[in-house]
């Protein structure tokens, strides 16, 4: 880019993952992506996803969660730049009373989606939040959408609740980005139709929730927004104006 971005931000799944029985596997693994990372030349922020959160199972590990704080951050983090918050979440989390509740077999653990946002750092974002009433802007990331495409992929309805209340008190709130979903997806449109990212300016309510996960998986086949893209948000004063790059498709990844 020329100019080149202030930084990036990445919606999870930064590596393959899912293997805490291989901590030697899972090093090789952060240290490839932290080497493409580093060739950005700008930061690169990340909120983790299911394949660094997971085992092969599908369950969140504390193993796989200290390998995570060990190669790459907190799984929870904010900084400002300029006249935005922003505000890393961590969705892989076991739902309320997942054993039971899941799409599985009474008594059995979590198996995918959904994520959940635990009580801790819901404390911390509520916090965070009112602390930078303040900023013209705040743009909330995470892997777990709050508003999917396909009901399965996105948060518990408890987390999701919490969340579009929460984020509706606060006009500053500007974007909420996630991943997981293998492709672009606006909520405030038809799912069967293409819908741009638009551009806002804040103050206003609600705030934009987009799907960004065409970074490179294999994508979700048959969807509007099924290929391959990033976005870029120009930020100017009050207002912020979002584009859409596509990026040419390789050997037909669909899943």
């Amino acid at each position: 880019m020329n100019p080149p971005a202030a930084f990036v931000l990445w919606t999870g799944d930064t590596v393959s993952g899912k293997d805490p029985q291989h901590p030697k596997r899972m090093h090789d693994q952060y240290k490839e992506f932290l080497g493409i990372a580093t060739r950005a030349g700008v930061p690169v922020f990340n909120a983790p996803g299911n394949h660094e959160m997971d085992d092969s199972t599908e369950t969140p590990s504390k193993i796989m969660k200290d390998l995570y704080k060990k190669y790459m951050a907190g799984t929870y983090g904010a900084f400002s730049y300029g006249n935005t918050r922003f505000i890393a979440l961590d969705s892989e989390n076991e739902p309320s009373g997942a054993a039971k509740s899941v799409t599985t077999a009474e008594g059995q653990a979590k198996v995918q989606a959904p994520g959940a946002i635990t009580k801790t750092q819901l404390k911390l974002l509520k916090d965070d939040l009112e602390a930078n009433k303040s900023m013209a802007h705040v743009i909330i990331f995470m892997h777990h959408p709050v508003k999917a495409y396909e009901k399965k992929d996105g948060l518990d309805e408890a987390s999701k609740k919490t969340l579009e209340d929460l984020f509706a008190s606060y006009k500053n709130v500007s974007y909420v980005i996630s991943g997981h979903e293998h492709m672009y997806f606006n909520s405030q449109g038809p799912k069967d139709l293409f819908t741009p990212p638009p551009a806002r300016t804040d103050p206003a309510q609600p705030p934009t929730y987009l799907v960004s996960g065409g970074g490179g998986a294999p994508l979700k086949s048959n969807t509007p927004g099924s290929f391959f893209h990033y976005l870029v948000f120009t930020v100017n004063g009050n207002q912020i104006t979002p584009s859409l790059i596509k990026v040419p498709e390789i050997n037909n990844c669909t899943q």
